[in-house]
């Protein structure tokens, strides 16, 4: 575990949900990934919209 005994996860939950505008900013980096060819990050980063939205087209489009 990281330094201060959080994980990622935690820290996400203690700052609160995902807003819109954060979701929609996984998503770019997802089609960032994607279209730059860097596909071993675009995998991890749909999965993260994923658990947030687990119903959202593009995420379940591009994934594997």
């Amino acid at each position: 575990m990281p330094a201060g005994g959080r994980s990622a996860v935690g820290r996400q939950r203690a700052r609160g949900p995902v807003t819109p505008q954060m979701l929609q900013g996984m998503l770019e980096a997802a089609r960032a990934s994607l279209f730059a060819g860097r596909y071993g990050r675009r995998s991890p980063r749909y999965q993260a919209v994923l658990k947030r939205d687990p119903n959202n087209v593009d995420a379940l489009t591009h994934m594997d």
